[in-house]
């Protein structure tokens, strides 16, 4: 007991000074941030922020630290990110601003802050602290940390993810989750719809999160026990309420509330995508009816080709226009006829979901200056998917093969399984939604969210291997009683 003692405490100094560390990364002067590659507009716009002096041009771009403060928007486009942004508009951290002003280190105090209250819930709930320490180590790298002090969607992403995983650790097994009573059921539901809303409306590709985060509930909720359940009415009302805020992500991408860049988007999710990898280009592309003079286009990004050469890619164009109406379900169906395809586009992931660093880190004084401080997580998949890619896909696959199979069975599933669940529900609709979206084009940015759950996921693991391991010898108990602790049960 003594020594499990010292172990917490220890624990706890060494999450207290990772927490120290972020918000000395996210406050020092020079600010340490993202640059904006002109797509912080869809965070800046809608929350009522603009520059003060005009942006420089990606990549040279240098963070400034100041903004303009105006009217804000947030129903013309609704969005975590902007929302965010407005609140942190609201409150100062007694940062130097003036009234007409904003610091940008407000936006990475706000998110550091939220971070830090889910931190401390999760330990008081009881996450095992040693656990909790490896995924804060996780987010605490500048590759996921430095969009806490930046316009981009990620922000929020960031911070509903690692939210949502630390609902699973606390209270995800869902036992007597039926029996609370009402102000404590409502907490934890609400706080579950806050995250998954966080993450669904960050980005268009996340609008299926909260679909995953349903099916896992309702599965793990229709697996409980008849006793530890007051009613199937409780588990149906339950379930209704979180596809009604589901469906939310949805209605506001599809429906036109969302930013999106349909052409854009379409174009390289043909020309850099299934035109680049397919066996068989040409007729891929008469298939995806292409007009014959776009067929040179292969291959070529949409900002690297000129108007004037190249007039057929004139966004006002027919053939344009053609292009953003094609299917992607048809897209899916000539990836899936094409092995080979699928081999060549592995390969090219393999570099985006590699990336252990930010794609456009910046200096506010010095452009260009890189910031890294991986984490162990982060260069395990770097290695795993670099040098070792088969075992890595085969690994995911038997991990879900696992969890499916307990599922099918209807065996209850614990908090740990719940948490895994999740990541790899996320990370296998992340990467075919990414290339389907928007092809091999910008997967540094668009694989962020796959990156994320992969190294949360490999600190889940390596835990349980370490409970299993290391903490089982030494304390002289069998894993199964261990495992319970591990869950935090």
């Amino acid at each position: 007991m003594v020594t499990r003692s010292v172990g917490t405490w220890l624990s706890w100094i060494a999450i207290g000074a990772l927490i120290l560390l972020c918000a000395s990364t996210l406050l020092q002067r020079p600010i340490i941030g993202l640059a904006d590659n002109l797509d912080g507009g869809r965070v800046m716009e809608p929350a009522g922020i603009g520059f003060l002096e005009s942006p420089g041009i990606f990549p040279d771009s240098r963070v400034p630290r100041l903004y303009s403060e105006k009217p804000a928007n947030l129903l013309e486009h609704p969005a975590s990110s902007p929302i965010m942004a407005w609140l942190a508009k609201q409150i100062g951290f007694g940062l130097e601003t003036t009234p007409d002003t904003f610091d940008l280190r407000q936006l990475g105090v706000l998110y550091g802050l939220v971070a830090t209250i889910l931190v401390v819930v999760a330990l008081r709930v009881g996450v095992p602290p040693l656990q909790l320490f490896l995924l804060v180590w996780v987010i605490s790298d500048p590759a996921y940390l430095l969009y806490w002090n930046s316009f981009y969607p990620d922000a929020a992403m960031v911070l509903g993810t690692f939210g949502i995983v630390l609902w699973f650790l606390a209270w995800g097994d869902l036992t007597g989750f039926f029996e609370l009573r009402p102000p404590r059921w409502i907490l934890r539901v609400g706080l579950l719809l806050l995250l998954f809303l966080m993450v669904g409306m960050a980005r268009a590709a996340n609008l299926l999160t909260p679909y995953l985060i349903f099916l896992i509930i309702a599965f793990r909720a229709f697996a409980i026990p008849p006793p530890q359940v007051r009613g199937v009415g409780s588990v149906v009302a339950l379930l209704s309420v979180f596809m009604l805020v589901a469906s939310l992500p949805v209605i506001h991408y599809l429906g036109g509330t969302g930013r999106s860049f349909p052409i854009t988007n379409a174009y390289h999710a043909m020309f850099k995508g299934i035109a680049e990898v397919s066996s068989y280009p040409e007729e891929t592309l008469r298939t995806l009816n292409v007009p014959e003079e776009m067929w040179v286009l292969r291959g070529r990004p949409l900002g690297k080709i000129s108007l004037r050469d190249h007039p057929v890619v004139d966004p006002r164009g027919k053939p344009m226009a053609a292009i953003s109406e094609f299917s992607r379900l048809q897209l899916l169906g000539l990836y899936l006829s094409d092995p080979a395809a699928i081999v060549r586009g592995e390969k090219k992931l393999r570099g985006p979901l590699a990336l252990n660093r930010p794609p456009v880190p910046n200096f506010e004084l010095e452009p260009g200056r890189y910031f890294s401080r991986w984490g162990p997580m982060q260069a395990i998949r770097a290695a795993l998917v670099t040098h070792a890619s088969p075992i890595f896909w085969l690994g995911l696959a038997g991990l879900s093969g696992y969890l499916v199979v307990r599922i099918v069975q209807r065996r209850v599933l614990t908090r740990v399984q719940m948490a895994m669940a999740f990541l790899i529900s996320c990370i296998a609709t992340q990467i075919p939604i990414a290339v389907l979206g928007e092809g091999f084009f910008g997967l540094a940015l668009h694989l962020n969210c796959a990156r994320l759950c992969i190294d949360l996921l490999l600190a889940i693991l390596t835990y349980q291997l370490f409970h299993a391991v290391v903490l089982r010898n030494f304390s002289g108990r069998r894993f199964h009683r261990g495992a319970e602790t591990a869950v935090g049960e």
